[in-house]
């Protein structure tokens, strides 16, 4: 298994006042394929150089086949930024990397399109949204705000974002665009609830917001790929299925 770098995990650089606060780098041990990211920790580093076998720099961004489906994991916290033009090449070359996968799925912890008041300052992420629409990437996956929200096929292409609001996850299967979820209500407090019943707050990119607890799973075959959304009950609360 693999895990995503989040803000609680790899935020806390000073290890003389927080720890525990990488701990994220002891206990996941990811593919090392990803850029050199200088890992600027503050304090005695030399424990968690020691856990993770001296990978700091990089195994917080990295690339993974699972069956006929390409992975791409970012790091997408504020000490990194994916503006800049060596970074954004890596990003670039891993999503090529991924051409002739059936499925190309992204994931990172801060959602670039998201309804929340809550983090609403925080969707710096879409710097990158143009190289989803470069490459095809199916579905990007994040979390940080706290709920469950899908937007609309999104493509960014010369600075224009275009919303593909026709998509329809039971009639037209093949999403123009890239689908953006925010997969965060597995836990913590949930923010916002009250946007998901006020349709006229959301964002013109939002398809779906839903209340309460609920997490994400992924059926993944040759030539589907359903994601469905099922509350603490196990009842599905949304669904959508594409088709290559």
């Amino acid at each position: 298994s693999v895990g995503t770098a989040g803000n609680h995990d790899t935020a806390y650089r000073d290890v003389s006042r927080r720890k525990d606060g990488l701990a994220y780098y002891a206990y996941w041990h990811q593919p090392l394929d990803g850029p050199v990211a200088p890992a600027r920790i503050r304090g005695d580093q030399n424990p968690i150089l020691a856990a993770s076998g001296n990978t700091l720099d990089r195994n917080a961004n990295f690339t993974f086949w699972w069956g006929n489906s390409h992975w791409v994991v970012l790091d997408s916290n504020t000490y990194l930024n994916w503006k800049s033009a060596p970074l954004r090449a890596w990003l670039d070359q891993a999503l090529e990397a991924g051409r002739t996968a059936r499925w190309n799925f992204v994931v990172f912890h801060h959602p670039p399109y998201h309804s929340s008041n809550k983090k609403a300052d925080e969707r710096y992420m879409t710097s990158i949204a143009d190289l989803m629409t470069k490459h095809g990437v199916d579905v990007v996956l994040s979390g940080h705000v706290h709920n469950y929200q899908r937007s609309h096929p999104i493509s960014v292409s010369g600075g224009k974002e275009t919303i593909h609001r026709n998509f329809s996850p039971r009639g037209q299967t093949k999403a123009p665009g890239t689908i953006y979820l925010v997969t965060g209500a597995g836990g913590a407090p949930l923010y916002d609830q009250a946007i998901a019943l006020a349709k006229p707050k959301w964002k013109p990119f939002t398809a779906v917001y839903k209340q309460n607890y609920s997490f994400t799973l992924l059926e993944l075959l040759s030539n589907t790929a359903t994601f469905r959304q099922l509350d603490a009950q196990g009842q599905e609360i949304d669904r959508f299925t594409l088709v290559k």
